[in-house]
Order: structure tokens, then C-alpha cells, then sequence
């Protein structure tokens, strides 16, 4: 699963480079917000494949965010962070 999401955030940076240099107009705060939506369910299918089951995946996802209230929010900075990167692309 690290190189999906590997892959995906270089190919995320190369096409948003690439389409600026071909100055195409679109909102890039758009394109940075769709590509976290579809980081969601890869993310979520990836862990059910992991754990072979998906209430076992929903329990690992409630344990770890809702069951550890400060370790979420030690993620959540440098997840703000990283947004703030992508929409300055």
C-alpha cells in the first residue's frame, strides 16, 4: 500500500506541475480535494485487503481514530500541512 499511495502523490505532483506549464485553467484547490476523496476509499480498500475483512477494517479504523483522540490529532497537523502544500502547487 505505501507504493500506491508512493505512486500516487508523485503523480500527483508531476501532473499538476505539467498542467500548469501547459496553462490550463482549472481550480487547483478542486483538483487537490478530489484527489484526497479518492485517497479515502483506496485507502479503506487497502485495509480491508489487509485484514481480510471489512469489520475487522472498521474496527482497526475506530481503534486507531476514534479510540486515540490524541494521536489523531498529531496526525492532523502535518495532514494540514500537507494541504496547505498541495494548494500551493
Amino acid at each position: 500500500s505505501l507504493l500506491v499511495f508512493t505512486f500516487q502523490n508523485a503523480a500527483f505532483v508531476l501532473l499538476m506541475r505539467w498542467s500548469k506549464v501547459l496553462d490550463t485553467h482549472y481550480n487547483s484547490t478542486v483538483a487537490v480535494f478530489l484527489t484526497e476523496v479518492l485517497k479515502l476509499p483506496l485507502s479503506v480498500l487497502l485495509l480491508m485487503y489487509e485484514k481480510r475483512s471489512v469489520s475487522e477494517a472498521c474496527a482497526t479504523l475506530n481503534r486507531e481514530i476514534l479510540g486515540a483522540p490524541m494521536d489523531t490529532l498529531k496526525i492532523s497537523v502535518p495532514a494540514l500541512l500537507y494541504t496547505v502544500k498541495n494548494n500551493c502547487l
